[in-house]
């Protein structure tokens, strides 16, 4: 399954930025690296997130995620998960790590692995970019096995 937008998307909003993704098949990755190369979101808050559509993958044999962004601001993203058996993001189901508020991209590989309730089938993920107001620019979303 791969996720794709307009190569111009931009989103602005207080909390609930959402893109709305497309779904298609092949390998689960969300790509916006076509033309333009990117989704610019400028978060007018600091719970700004973009969100996946439904879907169902295997969470053993998906451990890893793959962010390739640029932030402005802030120091901390999140990635949070719904399962099916648990249809609520919630902080059990959340894997914060450090971002580089430079403007650059940088590739952020995440072990998905290490939060205990990354387990049976995944069905939606959230990406939070920043906990800061500022600007974030999103290359890619990859869940790899």
């Amino acid at each position: 399954m791969s996720w794709t937008v307009a190569p111009e998307t931009v989103a602005t909003g207080y909390g609930a930025s959402v893109i709305d993704f497309v779904a298609v098949s092949g390998g689960l990755t969300f790509t916006a690296g076509q033309t333009l190369g990117f989704v610019t979101v400028q978060t007018k808050g600091d719970d700004a997130y973009v969100g996946s559509p439904s879907f169902s993958l295997a969470a053993q044999a998906y451990p890893h995620i793959e962010i390739r962004m640029a932030v402005s601001a802030g120091n901390l993203a999140q990635v949070y998960f719904i399962t099916a058996s648990d249809q609520n993001y919630n902080e059990a189901k959340v894997l914060p790590f450090s971002v580089r508020a430079d403007g650059q991209f940088h590739t952020y590989t995440l072990d998905m692995s290490t939060v205990a309730t990354w387990v049976e089938t995944i069905s939606q993920i959230r990406i939070d970019p920043t906990n800061a107001r500022g600007s974030v620019r999103i290359d890619y979303i990859r869940i790899l096995p």
